[in-house]
């Protein structure tokens, strides 16, 4: 069972996004347009920064799409032990689904990882923020249906997203949801020892990639909709910090919890958040779990 206790002051998603403070990293502008001017993309706009990258979003002159121009400096991603993973996923059956993005190119340069996806306006973390407070356990149910859908969709073809979060998980038309980001995305039967692929320690994190043990990236992306769906329903992230295997029986989840959450997705949140990766349930699993059925 998860221990309800109170010692630590609770995470909102509030907090989390105001205490996020991602530079925005030096580019060559020129560069990237003429680069995007080979792909025949241009009205190039700055949408967003991250970690380690600069987002824009431009127009595709044949198509006339809006289309997400994700630029990741390779310097930056250097100096956090990061490096660019050369990977072929099997993009005609991932695509398959209307719930991921597609992804139409990833190319590199001698400075950067550029990624040119599909755009969209509004993600859950931005939902979340508008919504100025937790969402009913009533009207994300059918979202996270979906969600585990494409993400169980991506799990029987044995490809791991690796950096699911809300604000990795779009919106198509309000209420349709659409995973994207696939800088991270490996196919597991490709992988030799996880533990040294490089992923951040957040508080998404799953506590085996925190502790850097061997890992399984599909189960370690059960973990991360636990976190997700964890702050949807509570506005609050379940741990104050980033959380270790040997953390296991301090599951911060707070008296709020029993306030807010049904029975129901309490238990289902147990099993996602589950502390042995060996026991942690699995996608497919999941999808008959009675929550999400």
């Amino acid at each position: 069972m998860i221990d309800l206790i109170s010692t630590k002051k609770l995470v909102t998603f509030d907090d989390y996004k105001c205490n996020y403070r991602a530079t925005r990293i030096r580019l060559d502008r020129h560069r990237i347009e003429s680069l995007m001017k080979s792909k025949h993309i241009d009205s190039i706009d700055f949408v967003s920064v991250g970690r380690f990258s600069n987002v824009f979003c431009g127009i595709h002159r044949k198509s006339n799409k809006s289309i997400i121009i994700k630029v990741v400096l390779k310097e930056e991603l250097a100096k956090s032990g990061g490096s660019i993973i050369k990977r072929t996923l099997p993009y005609d059956q991932l695509f398959l689904s209307d719930k991921i993005s597609k992804t139409y190119e990833i190319f590199t340069t001698r400075s950067y990882l550029i990624v040119l996806s599909d755009y969209y306006e509004e993600n859950l973390a931005q939902l979340l923020l508008a919504n100025r407070g937790p969402m009913r356990e009533q009207s994300v149910h059918q979202l996270f249906r979906l969600i585990l859908s494409a993400l169980n969709h991506m799990h029987s073809l044995k490809i791991a997203h690796r950096n699911l979060k809300l604000e990795n998980i779009m919106l198509k038309d309000s209420s349709w949801p659409v995973l994207a980001d696939f800088n991270y995305t490996i196919v597991v039967e490709d992988l030799g020892d996880a533990s040294k692929l490089f992923s951040n320690t957040s508080l998404y994190s799953a506590p085996e990639i925190n502790s850097h043990r061997p890992y399984d990236p599909m189960v370690a992306d059960v973990w991360n909709l636990g976190i997700c769906l964890f702050v949807i329903l509570t506005n609050s992230f379940p741990f104050p910090s980033a959380v270790y295997v040997n953390d296991s029986n301090y599951l911060n989840s707070f008296m709020e919890m029993d306030k807010i959450l049904s029975d129901q997705a309490k238990s289902t949140l147990e099993l996602m958040l589950e502390f042995d990766p060996n026991r942690r349930i699995v996608t497919e699993k999941l999808s008959k779990n009675s929550w999400f059925s």
